[in-house]
């Protein structure tokens, strides 16, 4: 979520500094804000999708119906694509998890999906690692005084982002993730 007053969801990121790690900032708990999907993949960027509410599965469902799936499917090796998803209830509502194995059948990693995404686990995708604190950084760079000005901000600056970024943060969610399969083969 992106917010007026510049606060956002920080349970994705990871902080190393050599600061005091218990300082605390007073900042209002709700602001105006929008939430963002986008799909982060090796030859770029699918989105942002901008939703004006909260998202709930039935927004996230038409959301993947009308806007995501369709893009996916234009990409010339989608029989290969998976789609990984973390436990958010919109992302659990039954219906979605219908839509997921209807498109992508045992390709897609979620929370009672045909991959199980492990509870409690960390997001360990490129999106998380990567994207947000990026996509974050020049958003705020010059806060945006309005819903609008967020808006077209967020779409801007989705154009910016680097497509060698990107491939780089793909390649190494690859490369932990054949490791990871080869050290298990290991102990098999």
């Amino acid at each position: 979520m992106f917010t007026l007053n510049g606060m956002i969801n920080r349970r994705n990121f990871v902080y190393k500094a050599p600061a005091n790690p218990f300082l605390r900032l007073s900042l209002p708990h709700k602001s105006v804000g929008v939430h963002v999907w986008i799909e982060f993949h090796s030859e770029g960027v699918i989105g942002p999708f901008i939703f004006d509410t909260n998202v709930t599965g039935a927004s996230y469902l038409k959301m993947l119906e009308t806007f995501a799936v369709p893009q996916v499917m234009q990409i010339a090796d989608h029989n290969q694509f998976y789609w990984q998803q973390d436990g958010a209830p919109p992302h659990w509502a039954i219906n979605v998890r219908n839509f997921l194995n209807a498109t992508f059948g045992e390709r897609w990693i979620g929370r009672s999906g045909p991959i199980q995404r492990p509870p409690r686990s960390p997001d360990l995708t490129p999106c998380d690692f990567d994207l947000w604190g990026h996509l974050n950084a020049l958003v705020y760079k010059n806060r945006p005084e309005s819903l609008d000005a967020l808006r077209m901000k967020i779409r801007n600056c989705c154009r910016e982002l680097p497509l060698q970024g990107i491939r780089n943060s793909c390649a190494s969610v690859e490369i932990v993730h054949c490791k990871r399969r080869i050290s298990n083969l290991q102990f098999t």
